[in-house]
């Protein structure tokens, strides 16, 4: 039996159909006991963050306004995302937790499966199930897909919802011509509001969206129907955004007078912040980007496109085989209009993937112009498998084995070749926040003064609900910083804390900011007043730091005074 090149998702009744339905049950469990294996996430920005941003949450500690940037910078993230997994940790425990979020991250493989089966050239059934089944596996298996299973970083909670609304487009706006207008616009709307739902989860996930719409101006033969598509789907896109960033845009803005605090804040001006807001460069790329997929593969993975050492050829092998299917297109093209030849007939499937080459395109290119953290392109990682054997089939469009065979060799070996980023996992599972015993002072209104660049914000549930946390230190700025600096705002608004805070302080660091604790309280006119006591975090005990992975073990907790009368 043979399948045809229609837009269907998943193969006709029968056997494949129930191979199909096999994998989508299979692959997401699959992937759960992968996360599991891998050991607990006890990565940086889980400890940083994640856990912290989703207790604060809960608890309403963000909106009494108790804490202020504990987590440095990521203290203004949505915390909406990692609520689930905070629900879940709190309830029945990190394993249990990184289970059910593996098997609902790995619901990911369903969706790329009913893309490779929609996308796949036209062949046997059987051959295609087996195809669309493999390029499934094939993207769910790279480097950093491997390396999230079942942790907190979002990016696989990104692909979730950016490669349903590209399911979508992909489906029905080709074949959309005959629709009347109310109908495509409603669907078109419906179709954005995944992307913009995770937008506001994560607005890094906003330059898909961008590139969704820009896909849409190749749905059709008619540019003007293409224009009005991408407006509906745009509009969809913002409704998503609204329902899911709209109360946090708001509590940033009553707050700090920006909805995206502390960034952009060229364009919102924000008063407590310098006037450029804050870019992440760490991993900017300043060499020829033409050869930047090369560099990111070959070059120095600690330093380029993420933290960790990783190891991953897809995006190489995309980049080559896109370009020798180009060539081989244009051409075949070429040599048909000079031999004066007639065209081939019409494949119903060109223009979904043009729409999703073009997708792939536009995102990767606004990816390397605002963040070139490679984890960002989780969905383009995932895709890429199913795009290197469409590429295959343009290259050798009638040698339908030599181009199976090729396909398979071509994804063997980038599975072979891989190398995952270690990311702070941990086999062995301890509760997130479980410190040793230590004393209080008796006396309430205590405030927990945190100060360094290390991520421990995860550790401050073990604290009294009643006890402010302030990171007087820090990523988001320097305590010891020029008066001219342009952080200095965020400094007033900390000495505004202390000088108005009446009860007692506790220093609670690292105990590697031991030389700088002196200088960094006499900064807002504080010092140690009596014997530190040393409380060891468990979960980090049993962790295994690495070169890019530092997780401290052991913490000091002072006693601190002023140093000067309080100011009335």
């Amino acid at each position: 039996m043979t399948a045809d090149t229609s837009t269907a998702l998943l193969p006709p009744r029968g056997a494949a159909r129930n191979a199909a339905l096999a994998f989508f049950l299979l692959a997401p469990l699959a992937y759960a006991v992968l996360g599991v294996c891998l050991g607990q996430d006890t990565g940086y920005d889980f400890r940083q963050y994640h856990w912290y941003n989703a207790y604060a949450f809960v608890t309403g500690r963000h909106a009494s306004g108790i804490d202020f940037i504990p987590a440095g910078v990521q203290s203004f993230y949505n915390p909406l995302i990692d609520v689930p997994f905070y629900l879940l940790a709190t309830a029945a425990g990190p394993k249990a937790a990184m289970f059910v979020m593996g098997a609902v991250q790995g619901l990911n493989a369903c969706l790329l499966f009913c893309l490779s089966w929609m996308l796949l050239p036209a062949a046997r059934v059987a051959e295609k199930t087996a195809l669309a089944i493999f390029a499934a596996l094939a993207g769910m298996t790279g480097a950093m897909v491997i390396a999230e299973a079942g942790a907190c970083f979002g990016d696989n909670i990104v692909s979730l919802f950016i490669l349903s609304s590209l399911l979508l487009l992909l489906r029905h706006a080709p074949s959309s011509g005959a629709w009347p207008w109310r109908r495509l616009c409603t669907f078109l709307f419906l179709a954005g509001l995944p992307a913009g739902l995770v937008m506001g989860l994560k607005l890094t996930a906003g330059f898909f969206c961008v590139a969704l719409c820009a896909a849409l101006l190749l749905a059709t033969g008619d540019i003007k129907r293409n224009i009005v598509m991408a407006f509906f789907f745009g509009l969809g896109v913002l409704a998503g955004l609204a329902a899911t960033y709209g109360f946090w845009g708001l509590y940033l803005y009553r707050h700090y007078g920006s909805p995206v605090f502390p960034y952009l804040n060229g364009i919102f001006q924000s008063p407590f912040f310098a006037p450029g807001g804050l870019h992440e460069k760490s991993f900017f790329y300043d060499g020829n980007l033409l050869w930047y997929p090369f560099a990111f593969t070959f070059g120095n993975h600690a330093k380029v496109a993420t933290e960790s050492a990783w190891r991953d050829f897809r995006f190489l092998a995309l980049y080559v085989f896109m370009a020798l299917a180009a060539m081989r297109l244009y051409a075949g093209s070429f040599c048909r209009e000079k031999a004066g030849a007639a065209k081939p007939p019409p494949d119903t499937a060109a223009a979904p993937r043009r729409m999703v080459f073009a997708t792939v395109i536009v995102s990767y290119i606004i990816w390397m112009m605002m963040f070139r953290i490679y984890r960002y392109l989780m969905p383009l990682e995932m895709l890429s498998p199913l795009l290197v054997m469409i590429c295959l089939h343009a290259l050798l469009p009638r040698h339908r084995r030599l181009k199976t065979a090729l396909g398979a060799a071509v994804l063997c070996f980038l599975l072979a070749t891989i190398q995952v980023p270690p990311y702070g996992r941990k086999k062995e599972w301890t509760p997130v926040t479980d410190l040793t015993a230590f004393e209080l002072p008796r006396a309430g209104n205590l405030m927990i003064l945190m100060a360094g660049r290390e991520a421990y914000a995860h550790t401050l549930p073990a604290f009294p609900a009643s006890a402010a946390a302030v990171r007087i230190d820090g990523t988001l700025f320097a305590a010891d910083e020029s008066e001219d600096d342009n952080l200095l705002k965020v400094r007033k608004l900390i000495r505004k804390r202390i000088d108005a805070h009446h009860g007692p302080f506790l220093w609670f660091a690292p105990e590697q900011e031991r030389d700088a604790r002196a200088a960094v309280l006499k900064t807002f006119d504080l010092a140690v007043s009596g014997p530190c006591q040393a409380v060891t975090d468990k979960m980090a005990k049993s962790a295994r730091s690495t070169n890019f992975v530092f997780m401290p073990r052991n913490y000091d907790l002072c006693p601190v005074k002023k140093t000067k009368a309080d100011k009335r």
